[in-house]
């Protein structure tokens, strides 16, 4: 009991009526019933906004990745016609580049795999 505002023995339990308290009670619920929608549709807009902005980025990034793609294709295909030609021209130059280039990697990979691993 609070010693500074002590209650009378025939003063109510409750201070407020039965009604009051269920006035109150609903009205908190629908309170909380708004909060509740209001931020249900917050999230429903960062939702539509984040969505769309992944749908952008994509469609953006797999336009360029794709075009990237093109140009690396065509710039492999004449690097090959060089190297085709290059062959056709010089084919005794070509095979004793093409032993040097299997006699490096060769031996890189003897390399790697003497080395010790930690």
């Amino acid at each position: 009991m609070n010693a500074s505002h002590p209650r009378s023995p025939d003063a109510p339990l409750f201070p407020v009526s039965t009604d009051e308290a269920l006035a109150q009670s609903q009205a908190l619920k629908d309170n909380a019933t708004t909060v509740a929608e209001s931020v249900a549709s917050a999230a429903d807009d960062d939702v539509t906004r984040i969505t769309d902005w992944a749908k952008d980025w994509w469609q953006r990034y797999a336009t360029t990745a794709m075009n990237a793609a093109a140009a690396v294709k065509d710039e492999t295909e004449v690097v090959g016609d060089h190297a085709r030609e290059f062959v056709r021209e010089r084919p005794m130059q070509a095979l004793l580049m093409a032993a040097g280039v299997g006699a490096l990697v060769g031996s890189l990979a003897v390399l790697a795999s003497q080395r010790p691993r930690s």
